[in-house]
């Protein structure tokens, strides 16, 4: 099962079935609202350094009436500098962005909002590389002519997230059953962000396009001293 974020295969690295299920017993929305709030507020710390639409990419299960294929560039150029189209890695960005270059977004909607160029499919990830329809991944004949097995989201992030998801739902248990590995596990991740809130720790996640004489920096100095005479 796939939720916002997360698969059910995700929460299963780190709580058994039986657990799960005992959890949620016969209310599993609890899980996806577990999760919605576990992804919301691992936002509030990223947000401001980091593209949450690209960090916590929402993907769809595959479809076979969709139309998939892969992203398409996001062209960064200016009268000066006319860009020539080139694809860039998954998650390379032009640090910093300058005019004349390119970029190839992790994600892109179709006009009716679905996520054309990943799709998540009997508990894999899939990126599409070619346009396509009707081409099931892993199982159609020449299907990786379409298609490459990838998951975008990033290891770390997809840990704490099951972490934190798992924390909301034994919330609701007494406190003498939470246990201390959950708390611990949350408190790392809630240190985790924090960090990286605050500018101390840098990870390798997709930052916001932005051009280069744009900077979030603060900047020091004044100008040159001016004497006035009346």
């Amino acid at each position: 099962m796939l939720y916002t974020f997360l698969t059910y295969d995700d929460l299963e690295g780190g709580i058994t079935a039986d657990q799960l299920t005992q959890l949620v017993r016969d209310k599993p929305y609890l899980v996806e609202l577990a999760e919605a709030g576990s992804i919301s507020w691992m936002q509030d710390y990223l947000g401001q350094r980091y593209d949450m639409d690209a960090t916590f990419p929402r993907i769809e299960e595959w479809a076979a009436g969709n139309d998939y294929g892969p992203a398409a560039l996001i062209m960064l150029a200016s009268e000066s500098a006319p860009c020539q189209p080139g694809p860039l890695d998954y998650l390379q960005r032009p640090e910093p962005v300058v005019s004349g270059t390119s970029y190839r977004p992790p994600y892109a909607y179709n006009p009716a909002g679905r996520l054309t160029n990943y799709a998540w499919h009997d508990g894999h990830y899939y990126e599409a590389i070619a346009p396509s329809q009707g081409v099931e991944p892993g199982v159609a004949t020449d299907w990786a002519a379409s298609w490459k097995e990838r998951d975008p989201r990033d290891p770390k992030l997809r840990s704490m997230a099951v972490d934190i998801t798992l924390f909301n739902l034994f919330k609701r248990l007494p406190e003498r059953q939470i246990g201390q590995l959950r708390i611990q596990l949350f408190n790392q991740a809630k240190e985790w962000l924090t960090l990286v809130r605050d500018g101390s720790l840098t990870p390798k996640l997709p930052r916001p396009l932005k051009l280069a004489d744009s900077s979030d920096e603060i900047r020091w100095g004044s100008n040159p001293p001016r004497s006035i005479y009346y």
